[in-house]
């Protein structure tokens, strides 16, 4: 895995840094990949070497409380609508004036919302098998029970692990096992979701996603990732934002994710827009992982295309 590895950043923020990895140095675009939840910046080991081939500069994030990123100050509950923040910090750092987006899932959601928040400076938009951003799993619609379920829980957590990471695994391979069941919330929906990733893929995520301590593995995530936001996007917000995406715009639908009626009932707002296009692909959730080269070749076919349709405007 070693070979596909980019250059360690730390990118220094108020409460400790964002971690990222960085590939490239040329004159050609620039890419922020945000990953999905509960995940980290090896979710894009496949794309991010091949983005850099083309000339692109390519640097790819843990969201804060993820891999190799700071956690937040103890005491404090991760809104997801907050790690907008974390990602504006992390492009003023860099000083990127323009920038092309890459998220999957919950990476995906956040790269619409800041797309649609800050449009002059994203010349595309990618999102992997996700079509807005979704509520934190576990988290109750109803207001006064979203709070008071996000308030109880983080005392709970704090109560039972500190500041700790969770759970300690005996071997890696326990770990894993635990990564390829998935999340109960996925095997309820209405389209029950069994699986997410393959060995390979969990592999790839864990070797950055994983620390060594006494008596075995833990998890480097923050615990308090797991537990039910207080706050998200209300629904109309979600639809207001989908027509500020002007940019080219390629969402990446895997047959076996996760599915809901709210998700689907968003491409009729991105498909007012021409430079819009959808690819359905049979896969699992992690499909860029896990056949991250069906998937590549879709994205770096819809990036020569975008460059075609620029070229022909000149």
């Amino acid at each position: 895995m070693s070979e596909n590895k980019g250059k360690e950043v730390a990118i220094p923020v108020p409460w400790g840094t964002v971690a990222a990895q960085s590939w490239g140095d040329g004159q050609g675009e620039k890419w922020l990949l945000i990953h999905g939840w509960l995940d980290n910046s090896n979710s894009f080991h496949y794309l991010a070497p091949l983005l850099s081939q083309r000339g692109d500069t390519v640097i790819a994030i843990d969201l804060p409380g993820s891999g190799h990123s700071s956690w937040l100050p103890q005491g404090l509950m991760y809104h997801d609508l907050e790690f907008l923040g974390a990602i504006h910090r992390v492009i003023k750092y860099l000083k990127w004036v323009e920038f092309g987006l890459i998220g999957h899932s919950l990476g995906g959601g956040l790269a619409l919302t800041y797309a649609a928040t800050f449009p002059e400076q994203v010349t595309h938009l990618i999102m992997l098998d996700i079509t807005y951003l979704p509520v934190r799993p576990l988290t109750p619609p109803q207001f006064q029970l979203r709070i008071r379920q996000a308030i109880e829980s983080i005392e709970l957590a704090e109560a039972k692990f500190g500041t700790g990471n969770g759970k300690v695994y005996k071997t890696k391979e326990d770990v894993r096992d635990r990564m390829m069941q998935p999340p109960v919330y996925l095997r309820f929906q209405d389209e029950g979701v069994l699986e997410t990733y393959t060995p390979e893929s969990a592999d790839i995520l864990l070797e950055r996603g994983l620390k060594e301590v006494e008596g075995g593995f833990v998890l480097r995530r923050d615990i308090r990732l797991v537990l039910p936001s207080i706050h998200h996007i209300d629904w109309n917000d979600q639809r207001e934002q989908a027509k500020e995406i002007k940019c080219p715009h390629l969402i990446i639908e895997a047959s076996k994710g996760p599915k809901s009626k709210f998700a689907h009932s968003m491409y009729d707002i991105y498909r007012l827009n021409p430079k819009f296009k959808q690819v359905d692909i049979e896969g699992l959730h992690h499909v860029h992982l896990n056949q991250h080269q069906t998937v590549n070749k879709v994205i770096m076919d819809f990036l020569d295309e975008c460059d075609r349709n620029k070229k022909a405007k000149l």
